[in-house]
């Protein structure tokens, strides 16, 4: 189902050791903690990315997706 492949997608680039994208966003400084979450619960099922405490200053998120 829809709910098992976003948990592996989960898994892969925000959970597993090592994962990219966690790795690429906390190294950019977006925050101390970074999680996924995935809800079907609603008409439009969504993933979200949630930063925990994010640091003061500006990022560009842009440079950092394209790295």
């Amino acid at each position: 189902t829809l709910g098992v492949a976003f948990d592996v997608l989960d898994y892969a680039l925000l959970s597993a050791p090592g994962a990219p994208l966690k790795q690429a966003l906390l190294d950019a400084g977006i925050g101390k903690d970074i999680y996924g979450s995935y809800n079907d619960g609603f008409l439009q099922p969504y993933f979200s990315l949630t930063a925990a405490v994010k640091p003061t200053g500006t990022v560009d998120l842009m440079t950092i997706m394209a790295s």
